[in-house]
């Protein structure tokens, strides 16, 4: 029996870590004898007001989609951004509807 999880990968470990912990989850998770399907986290950090030890951006979004590291875009929480067209957002969507990742 093949058991499944979706997972979106942790805000808290990104925001320090950045793409090193992306990777780091990812290859522990390789391990596992569940298959496990990582989100491309897309706020990292939450919101331009945080101070945060790294970002996570359209070219990171990117890169983790381009070598099929994430199944999905998670957790877009910056509706504002969506409804007022905030360049960066969109182009992050943009970005998964292109590897189509989501809908």
């Amino acid at each position: 029996m093949e058991l499944l999880l979706q997972f979106p990968i942790h805000m808290k470990l990104l925001n320090v870590c950045g793409m090193n912990g992306i990777k780091y989850m990812i290859h522990s998770a390789s391990f596992s004898p569940m298959k496990i399907f990582f989100g491309a986290p897309s706020c990292v950090p939450a919101t331009t007001m945080e101070t945060a030890g790294s970002n996570i951006g359209d070219k990171e979004i990117e890169e983790l989609f381009y070598k099929d590291y994430c199944s999905h875009l998670s957790e877009v929480m910056n509706y504002p951004g969506v409804i007022y067209n905030d360049p960066l957002v969109i182009k992050k969507l943009n970005i998964a509807k292109r590897y189509k990742k989501c809908d």
